[in-house]
């Protein structure tokens, strides 16, 4: 297959970024040599807690090609170093904290199944840049669109680089960041993403003494992520189940249990799709069970 198209593409990249339309023709170009139709069966409100899988598992729906060829994967190295790893910092973060973020999610979501390596060199920079000063941090995680950026680096960190983020970035700054109505999607990525017990119980460590705070705060996203993590570290459950209660002030019989969700259900119906998610909360299993033997 002639690939001159691709390259020039990319050997042209700066214009196709500020070009009108020219943005969509790189992703388009990015699909092309990833092999890759990125969310055709996954959107962003599937990501995370509505992940069924692993955020892999997600991609790989979107496969076109099952084995990438060579020179395919010498393009995506190229398209990657030109557009983020040897990006000058001014040029990459006007491109971060700009419209340029949905080529950046495009890539990572690309590369988490097709090269780990490279994807852990995109992650690496881009945390270079978005956590550099903290003015800048939190205009990017306060955004819409740049937060969402954040949010796919945070999925597809690998587990030692996500380890890293959590020690030298973000810990010890949650209850900054779930207070703000676009920041607290971050934590709740940081929630879905732990994939050890360790680092699942460092990050709630900060969480479930404010969860209180939290429901006040109307952060539904972050209780349900928290119930769906359980699945994954059961002997984590009753650190669950105790702030819950805690926060929820259940400690006195099954009608408590059942105002609270009654109550949730009512919200629910008053608030549309927002609030949908606050039920699993109390009746789903892993949460349920359990509760009875605090009753």
């Amino acid at each position: 297959m002639d690939l001159t198209h691709f390259e020039s593409s990319i050997e042209h990249m700066e214009e196709y970024i500020s070009e009108p339309g020219g943005q969509q023709r790189l992703i388009e170009v990015l699909e092309n040599i990833g092999g890759i139709r990125v969310g055709r069966n996954w959107s962003r409100k599937t990501m995370g807690f509505g992940m069924k899988t692993s955020i892999s598992e997600e991609i790989k729906k979107d496969l076109v090609v099952k084995d990438l060829p060579s020179n395919f994967k010498r393009l995506l190295r190229k398209f990657a170093e030109e557009l983020v790893i040897k990006r000058q910092r001014k040029k990459l973060e006007e491109l971060m904290t700009g419209r340029g973020t949905s080529i950046i999610q495009h890539l990572l979501f690309v590369l988490k199944v097709r090269s780990t390596d490279l994807c852990d060199d995109v992650v690496k920079r881009c945390i270079e840049i978005i956590f550099a000063e903290t003015e800048l941090t939190k205009s990017i995680v306060t955004n819409s669109v740049s937060a969402y950026l954040v949010e796919t680096i945070i999925l597809v960190a690998s587990e030692s680089r996500l380890k890293k983020i959590w020690a030298k970035h973000l810990k010890g700054k949650l209850e900054t960041m779930w207070r703000d109505d676009i920041a607290n999607f971050v934590v709740q990525r940081l929630i879905d993403a732990a994939q050890t017990e360790e680092l699942f119980n460092e990050v709630t460590s900060e969480i479930y003494p404010k969860l209180a705070e939290i429901f006040s705060y109307n952060r539904p996203g972050i209780g349900v992520c928290l119930a769906k993590a359980n699945t994954k570290f059961p002997a984590a459950q009753e650190k669950f189940i105790d702030a819950l209660m805690q926060a929820y002030y259940l400690n006195g019989s099954k009608k408590t249990i059942s105002r609270s969700t009654n109550a949730i259900h009512r919200s629910i119906k008053r608030q549309g799709q927002k609030q949908r998610c606050l039920a699993p909360w109390i009746s789903h299993a892993t949460v349920y069970i359990p509760l009875q033997k605090h009753l």
